[in-house]
């Protein structure tokens, strides 16, 4: 799944395994079932880090700075244009 990657740390948050591997999937689990301690403290990361990277404040302040980008870039850009055909 696209994103994984920049979620899940492996061993750490979570485990990461090649897509369509059933066999793989099935030990990840039971690595999971076998140390329950692990696998809740994993969970607890993930939701830590998903706070911390994916807050709903931060992730509309990203989407504004994108948008002032553009703008600007288009500013910029209607700018230079304007300035060509007055000559």
């Amino acid at each position: 799944m696209p994103g994984c990657n920049e979620v899940v740390e492996p061993g750490w948050n979570g485990y990461l395994f090649p897509a369509g591997d059933a066999d793989a999937l099935a030990s990840k689990i039971n690595q999971v079932l076998a140390d329950r301690p692990k696998g809740a403290a994993m969970g607890a990361r993930s939701i830590e880090f998903v706070k911390q990277h994916f807050a709903l404040p931060l992730v509309v302040a990203q989407y504004c700075d994108l948008y002032r980008h553009i703008l600007d870039a288009k500013a910029i850009g209607a700018s230079i244009q304007a300035s060509q055909t007055e000559k």
